[in-house]
């Protein structure tokens, strides 16, 4: 058995020894392509080239950047951030994972294979960028600046549930050749520049596509349009414009939400539609005309500080008022459903006839009704306003509360 003092100097070189090893962390590397064409993971066309950057070679982590020339992937490889300002990228089968970001102001990704920024992507610079038969994954937020396009050749772009994929400038995502798939399951903006952004990449929008700043115009019918029916995905005019370029809907399907949402929205692919099983939404000072011989709600319209001018018009579900001041102005109303203006200051003015079937709540209303039909078991009840009314036939329930109504 060693003696004490020997077991003890053992003991400490030990000790020593793993607390140097705990403290041997990985070193993040800044790796850089010297502009070849050659494969990733030949260490020798990288500086440094002790290894190829690939998190876990060497022990260690890797930034990589590509100025010039080709990288292939001979294997999956994966990164904490990318930069591409050309040159490009063969993906050759394989998968590029990417921590954090995924910077690209020019260049091409080539396939077949995956490129997914599970930090985002910041792209911008006036060079345009290519996805060339390649599939491009964001999982949390993409920023496209800039003048150049970003281009697919026989490639697809992904944006999960829970990406953002913002324009910040009239910078457009474009069909080059080939079929360019956008697949939209998260927030697809504009959200920067006056002018207009154009994408004529095929978009399948089960996400949300929001115009918020200048226009936002789709080339391409989106994969939720069939025949003149929108058939799902959330559409947003904030301020802003969104164009469907060619296309005239006269329905919108159940699960389609449209909203205006501010002055100046204009969304011209709706204003004929006659059918809605969807959600039309009016807020913060947009106005909604509609341009249907009559428009027929068979599901939900919503008013928020919202006007909606139109023909006539046929509520059988839910047409609600909130806490804005909302203004509804059409040629006739027939109401058998729930129709309640809210709690704002409300103006309704109906050129013919106001006919209610179903439960009518009219709050804090002026305007002008032609004539106001009050069939058997329907009620209205009118409370505070000033209404002025042409003629009133009532079979059914009807108050007024705290309100002058003119007859």
């Amino acid at each position: 058995m060693q003696p004490r003092h020997q077991r003890f100097a053992v003991l400490s070189t030990l000790a020593v020894t793993l607390g140097l090893a705990a403290n041997a962390q990985a070193v993040l590397v800044n790796s850089t392509w010297n502009g070849g064409v050659a494969s990733w993971q030949d260490a020798s066309q990288w500086t440094p080239n002790a290894q190829f950057p690939n998190n876990g070679n060497g022990g260690d982590t890797y930034n990589a950047t590509v100025n010039a020339g080709l990288a292939t992937l001979n294997a999956n490889v994966t990164l904490e951030n990318l930069l591409l300002t050309n040159g490009g990228i063969s993906l050759n089968t394989h998968m590029l994972l990417i921590n954090q970001i995924f910077g690209w102001t020019g260049g091409t990704l080539a396939g077949p294979g995956t490129i997914e920024a599970t930090g985002g992507m910041q792209i911008s610079g006036a060079a345009d960028k290519f996805i060339n038969n390649s599939l491009v994954v964001n999982d949390t937020t993409v920023t496209l600046n800039g003048t150049g396009a970003l281009r697919g050749v026989a490639a697809s772009y992904e944006n999960n549930v829970g990406g953002t994929f913002d324009i910040l400038s009239d910078a457009s995502i474009l069909q080059s050749g080939g079929a360019f798939d956008y697949v939209n399951k998260g927030k697809f903006r504009k959200v920067g520049g006056a002018g207009t952004s154009t994408v004529s990449a095929l978009v399948n929008n089960t996400g949300s596509v929001e115009a918020r700043s200048g226009t936002l115009s789709l080339t391409q019918a989106p994969t939720q349009v069939a025949g003149n029916t929108l058939t799902g995905g959330t559409w947003i005019a904030a301020g802003a414009t969104l164009e469907i370029q060619g296309v005239s809907l006269d329905t919108l399907g159940a699960g389609t939400v449209v909203t205006f949402d501010g002055a100046g929205s204009t969304f011209a692919a709706v204003d004929g539609v006659s059918d809605n099983q969807g959600e039309i939404n009016m807020l913060n000072g947009a106005v909604y005309s509609n341009t249907a011989g009559t428009l027929t709600n068979q599901n939900l319209i919503t008013l928020d500080g919202g006007r909606l001018n139109g023909n006539d018009l046929v509520n059988s579900a839910v047409l609600q008022g909130l806490n804005g001041d909302d203004r509804i102005d059409v040629s006739s109303l027939t109401n058998n459903g729930l129709f309640d203006l809210g709690l704002g200051s409300n103006t309704l003015n109906v050129t013919n006839t106001f006919n209610n079937g179903g439960m009518a709540t009219l709050t804090n209303t002026g305007g002008t009704i032609g004539d106001i039909d009050n069939q058997f078991l329907a009620t209205l009840d009118v409370v505070g306003g000033n209404l002025n009314v042409g003629g009133i036939s009532n079979d059914g329930q009807m108050t007024i509360t705290d309100s002058t109504v003119t007859a």
